[in-house]
């Protein structure tokens, strides 16, 4: 698997409101920062990284909280009233449900998980620590564009702030 990505420093500064003794954090992006990565990835690379662990717990977790939340539900609703047999079915029923969507979900997670690893570590290993957003090429110029709606809405809101005090 081949990954095409960029990585771009992102600062969190306090910024001054002009005229005011008021700051407000701000998050700023480098532009000079900007940087093309590539990373191949095997399927071994990614079934070694160390998210597979802390997805399975998480997923466990979630998937099983779940579970017994329906298994509380079928109770009430079919437990009481009905004959072991359909008692057994669903219990059965949840048992296999909850272990499809358990090993999906850990899977997907894990997956996902161990290639924004790999980026992060091939960043880190290519220029250093620091703040880095990592975005993939595919979304490059839409991240591009959000960048410039947030410069400008800044930009407009500290004209508008200087409009009214004046």
């Amino acid at each position: 698997m081949n990954l095409k990505f960029k990585s771009i420093l992102q600062k969190n500064t306090e910024k001054v409101i002009p005229g005011t003794v008021f700051s407000k954090m701000i998050i700023e992006m480098d532009e000079t920062t900007v940087m093309d990565h590539e990373l191949n990835l095997s399927a071994m690379d990614i079934l070694k990284d160390s998210a597979w662990i802390i997805n399975f717990f998480l997923t466990f977790l979630s998937v099983g909280g779940i579970a017994i939340l329906f298994l509380g539900l079928g109770y009430l609703t079919l437990g009481k009233e009905n004959s072991p047999e359909q008692w057994k079915t669903f219990t059965n029923l949840l048992i296999m449900a909850s272990t499809i969507i358990f090993i999906f979900t850990w899977v997907l997670l894990s997956v996902k998980g161990a290639i924004a690893n790999k980026k992060r570590l091939t960043v880190i290993n290519q220029r250093g620590n620091g703040n880095w957003r990592i975005v993939d090429e595919a979304d490059w110029e839409k991240f591009q564009k959000l960048m410039d709606i947030a410069k400008k809405s800044r930009e407009k809101e500290i004209e508008d702030f200087m409009k009214k005090k004046l």
